[in-house]
């Protein structure tokens, strides 16, 4: 009789396993297959950021720039090829409108004064942690 109880009991948590389960996406998961829905959680609409939104700006490496947000978020700032110097010496952005776009805006590397561009903005997600 007693095996019976413990085949009963290996039965239902083998089958608790497979029972699917729905969780709740946490809010920055949008879960949708709309790209632009996603990145307007970032603040990033049509393409380009609004510059109120940022909060500090970090070099990676001569190809790209971490934008920290307020409020956390992080966005990827990719140039369009070597931006020569940015690693040593900085830069200077001017945003116009108000906005941060790729195509339409620049920066400038500081003491050399070379212009880079911008090629594009997406969510910054770091995969480390």
């Amino acid at each position: 009789m007693s095996w019976i109880f413990l085949l009963l009991a290996v039965v239902t948590v083998a089958g608790q396993l497979f029972i699917p389960r729905a969780y709740a996406a946490p809010a920055y998961v949008t879960g949708s297959s709309d790209p632009d829905a996603e990145l307007s959680l970032w603040g990033i609409e049509n393409g380009c950021l609004n510059s109120a939104l940022v909060h500090h700006f970090y070099v990676l490496n001569a190809h790209a720039a971490m934008i920290e947000l307020i409020g956390g978020k992080r966005v990827l700032m990719r140039f369009r090829g070597d931006c020569q110097g940015i690693e040593q010496y900085g830069f200077v952005h001017t945003a116009q409108n108000n906005r941060v776009c790729p195509s339409t805006n620049a920066i400038r590397v500081l003491h050399t004064g070379a212009r880079c561009e911008v090629e594009s903005l997406e969510p910054y997600h770091d995969n480390r942690q």
